[in-house]
């Protein structure tokens, strides 16, 4: 999964986010202070891998890359 500057178009004053995972690493830490948005990244990146699974359009820059899984497993 790559995603760059993914975001949220109904959202006027989003932060676009950059997400990378898969290319030479399968795992990754994500660190922050209490409220800095790690929860908000990872059911962003998780929504979107689900959008595009099943046909949907989502908002990210030219050169973003997603996956297809046989199984997603969430809890949101």
């Amino acid at each position: 999964i790559n995603i760059i500057q993914g975001r949220y178009n109904l959202i006027e004053n989003c932060i676009p986010l950059d997400f990378q995972i898969g290319d030479s690493y399968r795992s990754l830490i994500i660190t922050g202070p209490n409220a800095g948005g790690k929860t908000v990244v990872l059911k962003t990146v998780g929504l979107m891998t689900l959008a595009v699974m099943s046909g949907f359009h989502v908002s990210c820059r030219e050169g973003s890359e997603m996956s297809v899984f046989d199984k997603v497993f969430v809890d949101i």
